[in-house]
């Protein structure tokens, strides 16, 4: 009996340290205590800000992963971020952009980021490897989200530790592995991680985002999640969305499949513009107003942060998908209309944990308007004044960079990158408060993971290569 106990003891510990990733000092987290957190740095999951509901605002967010490329600003950006839709507060509407390296172009990082964009870590490679991402140590997370963290800020000219958020490949996240990476190298918070529990058909009871202080009660649709505790870095949940395709779910005939990327929201037939702009709508309503349950029961929308991830390729292919971006364009011309929608703000990610610790009433938020201790305010961005002003971290005009990746493979290239590749870079630089000039990396240092080892750092002999320390 004494042998079976003991086994049964091991076994779950030993669980607990694979699932954890093997983390070093890892402190397993407990539940949160029922009075909640009490410090702004700390939000216990399952909670909401705590305002009475007349008080709470509508938080939107757009995410577009991967490359920030000129042709995807050309066609989609620029006409959704010129200053046509803004939040009731006459700011325009901004996004969140999760980078990754190849094809990437910094010079329109920079701007954007002027425009009051923020921008966030989705990897070096984005490599097609998914049971990777799922077991990588923490080390590799490092290598690969400290890196390009290093490279828009190298590349880019952006401060490092304006860059305090992650998003894992193909939403792959890595447990506790990544989840200690973050909390040990200054970011802020990820938004990786679905839910179908508090998403989907149950949007309107949508989960708010929280700290990994303490134990969560979100589910885990792609394990592993972190089982430790990490104070103060923040969790935003991604609330799954329900598609078009009617019938795929067994569990629910007359419902669409679950999807957490839009790209992956299927539409079977009616190929419109009215017909994205309804799915979209659906789902909008069930967080915003709410929606009757099978039993002819109203139940309301409590509110919580609701955003549309997404890749700019599903607005690409041609004619026959137009209708994807004009739905989606009908969709934020609808919700920025302030008479119908006097509380929604679309705003970056970043934006919507401000709110979060600040727990500031829609009251006051609409009383601060455009100033910059709203966190919705735009203020500086439109004065071009504080961190925005262009002086400070200037671009200049972009320079396109040549690199030649020899043919019998760099010994730091394990993705057999082979031939040509090119890079869009900023010519300027700012160091220690000073703008100076910088050139293209050699040619045979295309910047990658592991190029540090035949070129100097990871931007490819670049200096300072800084990180936010």
């Amino acid at each position: 009996m004494q042998k079976i106990l003991l086994f049964c003891v091991l076994n779950v510990f030993l669980t607990e340290l694979v699932s954890a990733g093997d983390p070093e000092n890892c402190t397993l987290a407990e539940r949160c205590p029922s009075e909640g957190c009490g410090k702004p740095d700390c939000h216990c999951s399952g909670k909401d800000t705590g305002l009475p509901d007349a008080e709470k605002v509508q938080v939107i967010y757009l995410t577009f992963d991967d490359a920030f490329t000129a042709i995807a600003e050309e066609q989609f950006y620029h006409g959704l971020f010129d200053g046509t839709y803004t939040n009731p507060n006459g700011c325009a509407i901004r996004a969140t952009h999760f980078i990754t390296q190849q094809y990437n172009d910094y010079s329109l990082v920079n701007e954007y980021w002027h425009k009051g964009h923020e921008m966030a870590a989705h990897s070096i490679t984005h490599r097609n490897d998914i049971n990777r991402w799922k077991k990588m140590d923490k080390q590799t997370w490092k290598d690969e989200m400290v890196g390009i963290r290093k490279m828009i800020a190298q590349f880019a000219n952006i401060p490092p530790c304006e860059i305090i958020g992650n998003r894992a490949p193909y939403l792959q996240g890595g447990g506790d592995a990544m989840f200690e990476m973050l909390y040990e190298n200054n970011f802020k918070y990820d938004c990786s991680w679905p839910t179908r529990q508090f998403g989907y058909t149950n949007a309107m009871n949508g989960m708010y985002p929280y700290t990994l202080d303490y134990k969560t009660t979100q589910d885990c649709p792609i394990e592993p999640c972190p089982q430790c505790s990490y104070p103060g870095v923040w969790n935003q949940p991604m609330i799954d969305l329900e598609d078009e395709w009617i019938g795929s779910n067994p569990n629910c005939p007359e419902c669409g499949n679950v999807c957490s990327m839009l790209d992956g929201c299927v539409i079977l037939e009616d190929f419109t513009r009215e017909h994205v702009f309804h799915m979209l709508m659906k789902n909008f309503e069930r967080v915003y107003h709410g929606q009757t349950d099978d039993l002819g029961n109203f139940i309301k929308g409590n509110k919580a942060p609701w955003g549309l991830y997404m890749h700019a390729a599903w607005f690409f292919g041609g004619e026959e998908t137009i209708y994807k971006y004009q739905g989606y364009t009908d969709f934020i011309k609808e919700i920025t209309n302030s008479t119908k929608y006097p509380d929604v703000y679309i705003v970056p990610i970043e934006a919507g944990i401000r709110y979060m610790e600040m727990q500031i009433p829609k009251t006051v938020i609409e009383n601060m308007g455009k100033a910059d201790s709203s966190p919705f305010g735009c203020d500086s961005i439109e004065q071009k004044s504080g961190k925005y002003d262009p002086t400070l971290n200037p671009c200049g005009n972009g320079v396109s960079c040549q690199f030649q990746i020899p043919p019998d493979t760099a010994p730091w290239n394990e993705d057999a990158l082979q031939g040509e590749r090119y890079m869009k870079m900023c010519p300027y630089i700012t160091v220690n408060g000073q703008v100076t000039s910088q050139s293209c990396p050699e040619k045979g240092c295309y910047p990658w993971l592991g190029v540090e080892s035949v070129c100097g750092n990871v931007c490819s002999g670049n200096e300072p290569c800084a990180d936010c320390n």
